[in-house]
């Protein structure tokens, strides 16, 4: 039975040494990578306020990991939704106003009121 050129390169590759090398190099190299994101990872949860992420990355068992996330990814997701209220409800430029119309008879007609209540009550000997 003939061999096909895809099986003999696929022979070669498992019995080349030179190609176990490279696979060892590649796995050595994906095993730094993960260290170094792991240190990475550990001095931010260190360093943060962001409890989440500390309970996150200190999990030891699955349901512990899947629970902190879940508390996790719902608490960003209220705190997105609730910026984005007060952002919209900002920008819609709200105004408070409130307007009072007294009829007063019994004033005479140029008498100005400018302040009521004084917000003092030294300043009422001046106004008055």
């Amino acid at each position: 039975m003939p061999i096909s050129n895809s099986e003999e390169s696929l022979l070669s590759e498992q019995f080349d040494p030179d190609y176990e090398q490279l696979a060892q190099v590649e796995a050595k190299q994906r095993r730094i990578v993960l260290h170094v994101y792991d240190d990475e990872s550990k001095e931010f949860t260190s360093l943060t306020t962001y409890h989440g992420m500390v309970r996150i990355y200190n999990s030891n068992t699955w349901p512990s990991l899947i629970f902190w996330c879940l508390v996790v990814v719902t608490c960003v997701t209220l705190f997105m939704i609730h910026s984005s209220i007060l952002l919209h409800f900002y920008l819609s430029l709200p105004t408070f106003l409130q307007e009072t119309v007294r009829v007063d008879n019994g004033t005479p007609f140029p008498a100005i009121t400018i302040c009521q209540r004084p917000s003092s009550p030294s300043l009422s000997e001046f106004i008055t």
